[in-house]
């Protein structure tokens, strides 16, 4: 089954991070580029046309981590916007950070 298409866990009941392996295997499934912070994180930083396409984005994925139940960190300034996924409550990464990094890529 494709990333896309699992269903997130609520966090709480999520506290086993994902290995190395695992996170390597999940990282080639995606199609965009993330960059891995610390073995922690995963990091996307984009770009946008205008501001409202900015806010626009920024409105998409709040929908989108909001129905997945599971909050990524956005930080934006004008046109820019970056992304942190990781599973706060167990402190790195899980299938769930992953699983809303190719919704993410989804609406791109």
């Amino acid at each position: 089954m494709q990333l896309i298409d699992r269903k997130t866990k609520p966090c709480q009941g999520v506290k086993s991070l994902l290995d190395e392996a695992e996170v390597r295997e999940f990282l080639e499934q995606l199609t965009t580029s993330w960059q891995l912070i610390d073995d922690k994180k995963l990091r996307q930083e984009l770009e946008f046309a205008s501001f409202m396409d900015t806010m626009l984005f920024i409105n998409d994925l709040a929908a989108i981590a909001e129905d997945a139940d599971h909050h990524p960190d956005v930080f934006f300034s004008g046109t820019k916007v970056v992304v942190e996924l990781w599973t706060h409550s167990s402190g790195g990464l899980t299938e769930n950070d992953f699983i809303l990094a190719s919704r993410l890529e989804d609406i791109l």
